[in-house]
């Protein structure tokens, strides 16, 4: 059996076409080029084909990604726009957005992305409806609707506990600073430095002696700022950059203290920000995608490079691995063993 049936494509080339788009960035009318030099004339629209035709083969895999992520603890989430060119009833110049979730067990941590015409709260909406763990984001108001649409609907069993990004405080900060020279924004941002140091502590303590120690320490640095942030509220006028950063902060501040509760949180979203970076890096190069169907091949292979990266395993390797026996897996436990949580460097080198 082939991934691609009637395909002359096999897995070696499929496997490189992807990963040189969505590893390396590099658009398909580029990689036309660089065959063409090596003697071997293949199409832009064949490559394009390939892709999508590939993704729709791995969907399988796909969905299993999304499933896993949902087992873990904590799940962060982050969203990037995207420009699609023939969105049915759109014009081309028409914003859609790649939403990223990443999570999953300790140490099998995986991604998905999301393609979808709307920055609307459905899609957090249908990815968290029955995940019961925590919720890292920015503020972005959808996450809050649509945890409060899981809490409308199912009120039993309750909704994702939410909380907020300490990185993105600290950067209105750095704003402020950069702007207007606040010696406030200064004092801020060394404050909010005192909360990432405390992660260091992980590697002293146990995690129940981690969580206690942090836990502590952090109180003490709220106890801190918050008054702080309430008289600079009263000095500062809410119009500049100190403003904003300071009535950010309170306005959001129980969603932000209320990492301390698990000693499996971290104070930033920065796990979803660096999931989401190669697609934003990759974006600059190709701009946009031709079709939906083009967008949403994006989105599974974004994934499955992504996940395999955080396996440790070569993208590359991986992809011609999965491809050469995702066609004989028929069955969903056969589908898990090639998943990247389950494979190790050695295996797919061994073929």
């Amino acid at each position: 059996k082939h991934l691609l049936a009637g395909s002359l494509a096999d897995e070696s080339l499929l496997a490189w076409s992807i990963t040189e788009k969505f590893e390396f960035s590099l658009p398909f009318y580029r990689q036309t080029k660089r065959l063409e030099y090596m003697g071997i004339p293949i199409p832009r629209s064949t490559l394009c084909h390939h892709a999508i035709k590939t993704a729709e083969a791995c969907r399988p895999l796909y969905e299993l990604l999304g499933e896993h992520i949902r087992l873990g603890p904590l799940l962060n989430a982050d969203e990037t726009r995207l420009q699609v060119l023939k969105e049915p009833g759109r014009k081309a110049q028409s914003e859609s957005w790649m939403w990223v979730f990443t999570g999953g067990p300790p140490g099998q941590e995986a991604v998905q992305f999301r393609y979808d015409e709307s920055r609307a709260h459905d899609i957090p909406l249908q990815f968290l409806k029955d995940y019961r763990g925590w919720l890292q984001t920015d503020d972005y108001a959808a996450y809050g609707t649509a945890l409060r649409r899981i809490m409308e609907t199912s009120k039993d069993r309750g909704a994702p506990k939410h909380i907020l990004c300490w990185a993105h405080a600290r950067r209105m900060f750095v704003k402020a600073w950069d702007v207007e020279k606040s010696p406030s924004a200064k004092e801020a941002i060394g404050i909010i430095r005192e909360l990432f140091a405390l992660e260091d502590l992980r590697s002293e303590y146990s995690c129940k002696g981690f969580s206690k120690q942090r836990a502590s320490r952090a109180e003490e640095i709220f106890n801190r700022f918050q008054p702080w942030l309430v008289k600079q509220a009263t000095e500062t006028p809410p119009s500049n950059r100190l403003g904003k950063a300071v009535a950010y902060t309170l306005d959001n501040w129980d969603k932000l203290i209320r990492y301390v509760e698990d000693p499996a949180l971290p104070p930033s979203n920065n796990r979803a920000e660096n999931a989401i970076r190669p697609f934003v890096v990759g974006r600059k190069n190709w701009l946009f995608a031709g079709t939906p169907a083009g967008a949403q091949a994006s989105a599974v292979h974004y994934s499955l490079i992504e996940s395999a990266k955080l396996a440790k395993l070569n993208p590359y390797e991986y992809l011609m691995y999965v491809f050469a026996r995702l066609p004989n897996a028929g069955t969903k436990d056969d589908r898990l063993k090639l998943m990247p949580w389950n494979l190790t460097a050695d295996q797919i080198r061994g073929g």
